[in-house]
C-alpha cells in the first residue's frame, strides 16, 4: 500500500474515533442526568427480568469487545469464527422467540402482578376451577 494511503486512513481512522468518542460521551452525559432511562433495559413487557435479553446483550459486549481488542493490538479487522457467529444468532433467535411466544399469550400482554381474566365464550357462564383428587402412588 502506498505510504500516502497509510497516512489517510490513519486520518480516517482518527476522525471515526473523535466522531465515536463523542457520540460515547454525549450518552454518557445524558445517562448521568438520567435523560435516558436504563433501569428496564434487562427487563420483559411485563416488567419481570428477560434471559434472553440479558444473553444477548453480555454475547454481543463480549465479541465487540474482543473485536476491539484485536484491532487494537494488530491493527486489521480480524477473521470471525463462524462458531461466534452462530452463537450470537442463536442469542438472538432465542430473544426473537422469546418475544413471539411472550405475545401469544395473555399472559405475555398482562402488566406484572395482574391476574389475565378467564377466557369465556359469548353467552356462557365462567365455571370454578376443577381441582382433581391426587392420584394414588403406582408401586
Amino acid at each position: 500500500m502506498p505510504n500516502w494511503m497509510n497516512g489517510i486512513l490513519l486520518w480516517l481512522g482518527i476522525g471515526f474515533l473523535l466522531i465515536m468518542g463523542a457520540l460515547c460521551l454525549m450518552l454518557l452525559v445524558k445517562m448521568w442526568k438520567n435523560e435516558i432511562n436504563l433501569s428496564t433495559l434487562l427487563e420483559g413487557e411485563n416488567g419481570n427480568a428477560s434471559i434472553a435479553r440479558f444473553q444477548l446483550l453480555v454475547f454481543s459486549l463480549v465479541v465487540a469487545v474482543g473485536i476491539f481488542l484485536y484491532i487494537l493490538e494488530y491493527k486489521n479487522l480480524p477473521t470471525i469464527p463462524d462458531s461466534v457467529l452462530t452463537l450470537l444468532g442463536i442469542s438472538a433467535s432465542t430473544y426473537a422467540a422469546g418475544k413471539g411466544i411472550q405475545f401469544s399469550r395473555p399472559e405475555g400482554l398482562m402488566q406484572k402482578g395482574t391476574i389475565p381474566p378467564p377466557t369465556v365464550p359469548p353467552g356462557e357462564e365462567p365455571q370454578p376451577p376443577v381441582i382433581a383428587p391426587p392420584q394414588p402412588p403406582q408401586s
